[in-house]
């Protein structure tokens, strides 16, 4: 884009006062024409808007003359954006000089606004800092013991686009917006969301989030309010503070809209209270479209890290992923693991961080070759997740071989929080991959998980539950819990009972050490829903495992098969000698 620098800047002047007094046949000295030369270019780079406490008028005013493809630069300093920003011309751009660049809030913002907001086609924020101000977490009581969930009275469960999440958003991409980018760009302390991409009431495509850094963002923390003799208990990870993308998917005239491609790559994350990328819907008729995350780094998060919601196509590659469910409160304190472990009984409404998760349906998609170390929580949810693979995933607990990192991320005091005393804490019960469906639409089904490694983990390893049609196979698992075994197939038969059912999966070909008095791979009949056997038939072969009582035991009522499955023919079976096998996910784009 052409930078609009120097409008107004140098004003027109007689030649005798541009070039000095001196002339030599009519025309300037040299020497003095060079300098004056370079005199006039200095004063046409600098930029339309100074650095000035209230500069929002300015810099509408210069973004409102912009032409397609020029661009606004504004030098090193500080700008208080005392008035929203409003981007409405297509193809433009607003430039800084990197952090040495600052924009900073100067006002509230309700309503859904943001304080930068991109409303047209093609448009650019590039190479500067923006500083939101908020720098003490509002304190919210999650749970409102007479009434349910609550935001000091109004229902928040389920809703992050209440109004209270809304205020004071950094950066807003509103309805119709295409070709919207943020390059570069640095985004601390905000209020509500760092960036919200709001396309419940209309369309938005082609999002580009690329070399970014988002930290020490914590506008919100969730909890419990007093009670009784009970104090306030308001310390755990909300859900603000990153990058949200929020469509309708309802089956109504009004909502059947969707964000149709996001990119965010190459971006840090740190120190933000909530979830760093997320994806949420309230109906699943309509789902946002061809989302990718790849290539970042995360680092002391509050929730999730990732969380892919109500997507068709999501590639979620190559991120590097540490201390997720960890809260921070001030810029520079020691982040402490923490989760919010709810108050109904067996802790029913609990908000578990997840390295990876899944939320609602997410078809055709893939989650591959990331890295996820200290997860306190569970490292990959599946819940919602269906035609899709999950391959060559590590994901890694710091234990006896790697004490150092095992203490510095304060791994004896993972799971819900109990005041930093490790002696109270439950410690590594974080669970690896975590497959199941809690929504009662589409079966998951065809997955296909291949080549991921696990090591240390306290709680499951995997956990499969209500999944048809799917092949685990070629895994490495080092599991050393004395609680939770390597791989648990269930069934919770939630209703509708036909959609939830763990069957005609095969789980072949793992590498398991497991060296407790145990099975590798086992079927857990009490697990979600009551007693309720695995209703198969699944097939479980060729897995080596190293635990005392072999490779597979089964439930009390099981239909899981020690052997491959038999090739059919028709609507009988017959044996064969060709290994049966079930198709794996369809082929991904990506």
């Amino acid at each position: 884009m052409k930078p609009l620098s120097g409008v107004n800047a140098v004003q027109e002047m007689p030649v005798t006062a541009r070039c000095g007094s001196t002339h030599a046949a009519g025309r300037c000295i040299p020497i003095l024409l060079l300098f004056c030369l370079a005199q006039t270019v200095a004063a046409a780079a600098q930029s339309v808007c100074p650095p000035a406490p209230k500069a929002s008028a300015c810099i509408q005013s210069a973004l409102d003359r912009l032409a397609p493809g020029e661009s606004l630069r504004l030098p090193a300093g500080r700008y208080g954006i005392d008035r929203p920003l409003q981007f409405t011309r297509p193809g433009i751009a607003l430039e800084g000089a990197g952090d040495a660049t600052l924009l900073y809030r100067a006002v509230t913002v309700a309503d859904g606004e943001g304080v930068l907001n991109l409303r047209g086609s093609n448009q650019a924020l590039r190479r500067f800092r923006f500083d939101g101000g908020v720098t003490e977490a509002r304190r919210i009581p999650y749970s409102d013991l007479s009434g349910g969930p609550s935001v000091f009275g109004a229902p928040i469960y389920g809703n992050p686009m209440h109004a209270d999440f809304l205020a004071n958003t950094s950066v807003t991409i509103h309805r119709g917006v295409s070709g919207a980018l943020l390059e570069g760009v640095t985004i601390e302390h905000t209020g509500g969301y760092a960036v919200l991409v709001d396309a419940r009431y209309g369309d938005i495509r082609d999002v580009t989030i690329r070399k970014c850094i988002l930290r020490n963002n914590r506008p919100h923390l969730f909890g419990v309010a007093a009670a009784g003799t009970r104090p306030a208990d308001i310390r755990y990870g909300a859900w603000t503070g990153g990058i949200h993308y929020q469509n309708d998917g309802r089956d109504l005239d009004f909502a059947r809209f969707a964000l149709r491609g996001l990119v965010v790559e190459d971006c840090d994350f740190n120190r933000i209270d909530g979830h760093a990328i997320w994806g949420h819907g309230y109906g699943f008729q309509t789902l946002n479209e061809d989302i990718v995350v790849r290539g970042n780094r995360f680092e002391d998060i509050g929730l999730d890290a990732i969380q892919i919601g109500n997507t068709r196509r999501a590639l979620v590659a190559g991120n590097r992923i540490r201390r997720t469910g960890f809260v921070t409160e001030t810029d520079e304190d020691r982040p402490r693991p923490a989760w919010y472990p709810g108050v109904a009984q067996g802790m029913a409404d609990n908000i578990s961080p997840v390295g990876i998760d899944t939320t609602g349906l997410v078809i055709d998609s893939v989650y591959s070759d990331n890295t996820l170390t200290s997860v306190n929580g569970t490292a990959i949810d599946l819940d919602g997740f269906t035609e899709g693979k999950v391959l060559r995933n590590e994901i890694r607990i710091p234990g006896r071989e790697d004490a150092y990192r095992a203490v510095l991320d304060r791994v004896a005091e993972f799971g819900p929080y109990t005041g930093g005393d490790a002696a109270n804490a439950p410690g590594n019960l974080t669970k690896g991959i975590n497959l199941s469906n809690s929504s009662a639409n589409i079966p998951t089904r065809r997955v296909h998980i291949a080549e991921n490694r696990l090591f240390n983990l306290g709680g499951y390893a995997m956990l499969l539950m209500d999944f048809r049609e799917s092949v685990v196979e070629r895994n490495e698992i080092r599991h050393s819990s004395t609680l939770n075994g390597p791989i648990v197939l269930a069934n919770t038969l939630r209703e509708p009972k036909a959609r939830h059912s763990a069957s005609d999966n095969i789980i072949r070909d793992n590498r398991i050490f497991f060296p407790w008095d145990a099975s590798c791979i086992t079927e857990g009949d009490n697990i979600g829903a009551g007693d309720l056997p695995v209703a198969g038939p699944n097939y479980v072969y060729g897995n080596s495992c190293n635990a005392k009582f072999g490779e597979l035991s089964v439930g009390r009522v099981s239909g899981t098969v020690n052997g491959p499955p038999r090739v059919r023919d028709g609507p009988r079976e017959r044996d064969g000698k060709a290994e049966g096998t079930l198709p794996a996910a369809p082929p991904n784009r990506f």
